[in-house]
């Protein structure tokens, strides 16, 4: 029996790309000098400050694009798809569409659980504030 709200691969490929394309263009701004892809990860590679000379990589999600000042470092893990719902309803999973659906990596999503609080479920304001914006590029650049 197939879901109803499951995500396509199409539609997880399409928002990997637009949130893969998000961070990218973010960390451009901060100066990040250079940014790899390692398997479905996106390293952040820029000079290490306690050693100079050597460079070190983070894993970054787009958490880091909703609050870079908290959440630099926090990331780890694959990225996987997240439902941002609408309005909150408890039990029922989001509408597995461009507007309700962001990547989030291991360290944001449930698996990166600390001491009771889950990042993913406690930003949802900013995740869909964060899905607008993404989207409306999109959209202004087709």
């Amino acid at each position: 029996m197939t879901r109803t709200d499951a995500v396509s691969p199409e539609l997880a490929q399409a928002v990997f790309t637009r949130d893969r394309r998000e961070v990218a263009a973010f960390l451009a701004v901060l100066a990040v000098p250079e940014l790899r892809w390692k398997g479905d990860r996106l390293v952040a590679i820029q000079p290490h400050a306690l050693y100079i000379g050597q460079l070190r990589a983070n894993v970054v999600c787009p958490a880091v694009v909703i609050d870079w000042q908290h959440e630099w470092g926090n990331c780890w893990g694959r990225w996987r798809i997240e439902h941002v719902k609408t309005n909150a309803r408890i039990g029922k999973r989001a509408e597995p569409d461009m507007d309700h659906l962001m990547a989030v990596c291991q360290g944001h999503s449930e698996d990166g659980m600390r001491g009771g609080a889950v990042w993913v479920t406690a930003h949802r304001p900013e995740e869909r504030d964060y899905i607008a914006r993404a989207n409306e590029v999109v959209t202004s650049s087709t």
